[in-house]
């Protein structure tokens, strides 16, 4: 039978173009996963770095401070031949400056300070101590150069523990008196310093008018 086999043969190669082309690309297209969105990258909150304290460096000049000092000194009197002196360099004795710092570059404090002048008496060696009390104020214009000046209480007396001090006579006196000091500090360190300093003191006490001279060396702490 003619027909069937012709129908047979014009069939066969449709079914397999149905089969090699057609049905693979369906069954891929079912199959093929979903495309996902990429997920952005994580992100995260900015952390600024720390803070770092503000620290002051070199000395730490606040609350309170002492002061000591010694060196030598010459005085001149303009009308007190009394005390006038044989050794034209005297000693600075110890002064003493107890206070606080308002500001890291300024101090107020009570100072003791002064000069003394000895002299021969003949029967014994005398020493004539001119000295300041008072209130100072201290500036430092940098960590290694400072200045300071107060006015106070004057006084002229002599050493009671010198050899010819009963014999002397000169009574103590009294008057008003100023101090101007500059300094220079020879070793710094946190908590103290080391400094070299000069010093002017003039005094006014019972109608004489009397300067003294200092340089010498000053431990401060603070």
């Amino acid at each position: 039978m003619p027909v069937p086999s012709s129908r047979f043969a014009l069939l066969l190669p449709l079914c397999l173009f149905l089969v090699a082309f057609v049905l693979p690309r369906g069954a891929s297209a079912q199959t093929a996963p979903p495309a996902v969105a990429a997920e952005p990258p994580e992100a995260y909150a900015y952390t600024p770095p720390p803070r770092v304290p503000n620290v002051t460096l070199g000395p730490s000049r606040r609350g309170l401070t002492v002061e000591l000092g010694v060196g030598l000194s010459h005085t001149t009197f303009d009308s007190a031949p009394t005390y006038a002196a044989t050794a034209p360099i005297g000693l600075a004795p110890i002064n003493l400056g107890v206070g606080g710092f308002v500001s890291r570059d300024l101090a107020l404090s009570f100072r003791a300070t002064g000069t003394s002048t000895f002299r021969d008496r003949g029967f014994g060696i005398e020493q004539t101590v001119l000295a300041f009390y008072g209130l100072s104020a201290q500036v430092f214009l940098t960590d290694r150069v400072f200045v300071s000046g107060g006015l106070g209480l004057g006084m002229l007396f002599n050493n009671p523990y010198m050899p010819a001090a009963e014999r002397a006579g000169a009574p103590a006196t009294f008057g008003i008196a100023a101090t101007g000091r500059v300094g220079w500090n020879v070793h710094l360190d946190r908590e103290w310093g080391l400094s070299l300093y000069a010093e002017a003191t003039p005094v006014h006490v019972d109608g004489t008018n009397a300067l003294g001279g200092a340089f010498g060396l000053n431990v401060q702490f603070y």
